[in-house]
């Protein structure tokens, strides 16, 4: 395993595992490299002691578009104290260290318990900085722009044009949101449903949490209102679902932008968005 990483993470990931003593709670000895558990920005490696097992992550170097890691912290440590994601068993501004949870994936057919999860993140008693949705999607276009295709890159301008004139201008009283809601970041071990992968923590209005659901993992109708009962929306107002569909045409268009500055066209994305914006 060790052969197959780079000198860099090499050396990242030995300084990591030398502060094993700093550990809360500390290992019995010094962890040891079991596996690369992967990951598109960060890195993240499975490690243990001989008995207990930890997922170490090295974070993506320099900063990353949306990532405020002291907001990460402080959401991912009030979750875990709610009973909402593992708990933190180091962290800084390079390395984050928690248990590894041997549990599964959950399917869109928890999308009720998703729900509840998020209602409940919702209502931690935390306070952070709020994620300007306009001005974060400016920093994203320009990041993007040098992997932008000559015709492509009028669509998107387009795409982006469009959502800046339809922005939600009702006043919205922003909560703790997670942001980053996709199965990938769900883990279900012992009929518990918790939350990994804080980094794009935020206070945002809940119609866009809700939306990354609905968009990310493409769900229909009687998904959705799966989603919605067990977040507790059983009569959603006009204005919920009006910005709860604008905020999923935003997400689209991000999902489009963070895969383009990773090699990835997304056409078939931008079309769909395109319909989207249409309908």
């Amino acid at each position: 395993m060790a052969e197959n990483l780079s000198q860099l993470d090499r050396r990242r990931l030995d300084a990591a595992l030398a502060l094993w003593p700093q550990w809360h709670p500390r290992p019995a000895r010094k962890p040891q490299l079991m596996s690369r558990l992967g990951g598109e920005s960060n890195v993240s490696f499975l490690v243990s002691d001989g008995v207990q097992q930890w997922v170490l992550r090295l974070n993506a170097e320099g900063p990353s578009l949306g990532v405020n890691r002291q907001s990460e912290r402080a959401a991912h440590s009030a979750a875990a104290q709610a009973g909402l994601a593992p708990s933190v068993v180091y962290c800084s501004a390079e390395v984050l260290v928690t248990p590894f949870i041997a549990g599964e994936k959950p399917s869109l057919t928890k999308l009720s318990a998703i729900g509840r999860l998020l209602r409940q993140v919702h209502e931690l008693p935390i306070a952070l900085p709020a994620l300007q949705p306009l001005d974060y999607l400016q920093e994203n276009l320009l990041a993007a722009r040098p992997y932008q295709g000559q015709a492509d890159s009028k669509l998107i301008e387009d795409c982006a044009q469009w959502l800046a004139q339809h922005f939600p201008n009702e006043p919205i009283t922003t909560v703790p949101c997670h942001n980053d809601c996709l199965l990938a970041n769900l883990v279900s071990a012992d009929s518990v449903l918790q939350l990994i992968d804080w980094e794009y923590a935020a206070a945002m209005d809940p119609a866009f949490e809700l939306a990354v659901v609905c968009a990310g993992n493409t769900l229909n109708e009687a998904q959705k209102t799966q989603l919605f009962e067990g977040y507790g929306l059983e009569r959603i107002d006009t204005q919920f679902l009006q910005r709860l569909h604008y905020y999923q045409a935003y997400y689209g268009l991000l999902e489009i932008l963070w895969w383009r500055r990773r090699g990835s066209p997304q056409k078939a994305q931008l079309d769909c968005l395109l319909r989207f914006l249409d309908s």
